[in-house]
């Protein structure tokens, strides 16, 4: 039934959809149809070097607009025929005309759309905040990569010192509210261990300790070992006097 009416719609319409296999296995469904998406800012200038992420989270595709501001590719599909609508970030910071918020393109039949994206709105906090990373032990960890960002232009990266901190001044919304932080240990040599991935919930603490949980190393099984088997006594008197 789904096939013919793929069918009819290229019938009719001229147009059609195809269908890939995605890396989780999947089917993935594009459209037949091109889509060329510019993207300006409030002055109507294009905006280059923006990623435009036609996939979604299970489905990632990525795309960059060039110097006219212009995406061109093939939107993505569900199961009940509705367009997955790109999410667009600024990643360069306040080069390319500024800097600027995520913004969902909302797709609909024309093979052309222009979007306006938004300034990015949110600022850094005048209040310096500092993070302790321990073990359960309450050990310092040194060498974790803690990451903060606003999904838009705004991206930061640190790295916990001997003492397992990071000092820095926390992203906040509009409205006031800080953005999270992201913790990942990238160090598999460490002596303490290897820890999980943790978002860190920030709160209006000037100084938090954070206690990481610790992956457990799976055992190592040896491989079985079977005994030697033994003969019977009188089998083995037997043997012995074949021996001699």
């Amino acid at each position: 039934m789904r096939i013919f009416k793929k069918l009819l719609q290229f019938l009719i319409t001229g147009s059609f959809s195809f269908i890939i296999a995605a890396c989780y296995g999947a089917p993935v469904e594009y459209s037949g149809v091109q889509t060329k998406l510019r993207v300006v800012n409030k002055d109507g200038q294009p905006v280059k070097g923006l990623m435009i992420n036609i996939g979604g989270d299970f489905y990632p595709e990525y795309y960059y607009t060039d110097e006219k501001g212009e995406a061109v590719f093939y939107p993505m599909i569900d199961e009940m025929d509705v367009l997955y609508n790109p999410i667009i970030k600024d990643l360069d910071g306040e080069e390319n005309l500024g800097c600027f918020a995520k913004t969902e393109a909302v797709l609909g039949e024309e093979a052309e759309l222009e979007v306006v994206i938004k300034e990015n709105e949110n600022s850094y906090s005048d209040t310096e905040k500092t993070i302790k990373f321990v073990t359960a032990n309450i050990e310092p960890i040194s060498g974790l990569k803690v990451k903060l960002s606003d999904e838009g232009c705004n991206q930061d990266e640190f790295t916990t010192n001997e003492n397992g901190e990071i000092t820095f001044y926390p992203l906040v919304n509009k409205e006031g509210v800080m953005y999270n932080i992201s913790v990942i240990d990238e160090d598999w040599t460490a002596s303490l261990g290897y820890f999980e991935e943790k978002e860190v919930v920030l709160t209006d603490e000037i100084k938090m300790t954070v206690v990481m949980a610790m992956i457990e190393a799976e055992p190592v099984v040896e491989p079985a070992v079977e005994p030697e088997q033994q003969l019977p006594k009188n089998q083995q008197k037997l043997e012995d006097g074949k021996s001699k």
